[in-house]
């Protein structure tokens, strides 16, 4: 194999006979400087072009240029001058200035869209182990629904006029499931009719949990069968329903706390801790004794998104 003014040759070296001549010029419209080639024990051939790197098979037949996720090109500027393909499936370039490493193995995550959407712009998710159905919840896009492999089960995202912002989902009965939206509050989703409807709460409970007052960041998090823990930015409340129907929404931060409209998220850890986390950078920790600790985080940062691993370290 060999490179040369813009082409490809692959040569019998038996009889110095150019067995096939391939043409880079439709690679790209650069001036082409072809410089160097090179081969991997899986039968692929590298090619440079300038700054591109691009894969062909032994017979000379174009397979795709290599890229970042982003489909740039491997080099921002000059040339790649060497290639080297090692056995672990790596490539190693050398540039005028530096030396690039290449992983050139398949990467494993599926594309999870609905292609011709306003956007994609996923807020929630609920995964469905029963029915193997995924909900994503978007931000100014509405409802969408998949299956386990990603395909988009209905033609487009289900929106209503005050259903379009969607900050958490969670499965009430079969059939049905929360919906909580930013700023127009609680709605039931039904899926065999895929009809949204405002989520019925008594007055009584309404003027306690405020459900309209929640920050793009705030969360709900399930306990049980029948608890869910929902934020709002004014306080954390433990939720306790029946089927479709809220019995009673209980604060659980100190009403005269010092963290007023500025409950970010929350999580309720393992040993019955429960964080808040707020946009002033502050976290709040009541344990299972309801003694509270505050933390203050150096620089102050925005409090998003709380999470425990199997260590128990949050």
């Amino acid at each position: 194999f060999a490179v040369a003014d813009g082409k490809l040759l692959l040569i019998d070296v038996n009889n110095n006979l150019i067995m096939k001549t391939v043409f880079m010029n439709n690679l790209n419209d650069e001036i082409l400087y072809a410089n160097d080639v090179n081969t991997d024990e899986r039968g692929h051939l590298f090619i440079s072009v300038n700054k591109h790197l691009y894969e062909f098979d032994t017979t000379g037949k174009y397979k795709n240029e290599i890229t970042d996720l982003n489909r740039n090109a491997v080099l921002t500027a000059w040339f790649i001058h060497k290639i080297y393909a090692d056995k672990f499936g790596r490539i190693w370039l050398l540039t005028n200035y530096n030396i690039v490493l290449v992983q050139n193995q398949e990467i494993p995550f599926t594309h999870f869209l609905y292609a011709d959407a306003k956007n994609n712009f996923v807020r929630s998710l609920y995964y469905d182990e029963k029915k193997d159905l995924l909900f994503a919840g978007c931000f100014s896009g509405g409802l969408q629904l998949y299956d386990t492999v990603g395909n988009a089960l209905w033609k487009e995202p289900l929106t209503a006029k005050k259903v379009k912002d969607v900050l958490s989902i969670e499965k009430l009965m079969d059939d049905k499931y929360l919906i909580v939206t930013y700023g127009f509050g609680w709605y039931t989703f039904t899926l065999s009719t895929k009809q949204l409807l405002p989520f019925d709460i008594s007055t009584k409970i309404k003027a306690t949990l405020e459900p309209n007052l929640v920050r793009f960041t705030n969360n709900i998090q399930r306990l049980d069968d029948s608890t869910i823990l929902v934020a709002t930015f004014k306080n954390i409340f433990r939720c306790v329903f029946y089927k479709t129907a809220l019995k009673s929404a209980v604060p659980l931060l100190p009403v005269a706390n010092e963290f007023q409209n500025q409950i970010n998220c929350f999580f309720y850890a393992q040993d019955k801790t429960l964080w808040t986390g707020t946009s002033n950078g502050i976290l709040y920790k009541i344990d299972k004794n309801l003694h509270a600790t505050t933390y203050i985080i150096t620089g102050t940062y925005v409090v998003r998104k709380m999470w425990e691993d199997e260590s128990n370290i949050l």
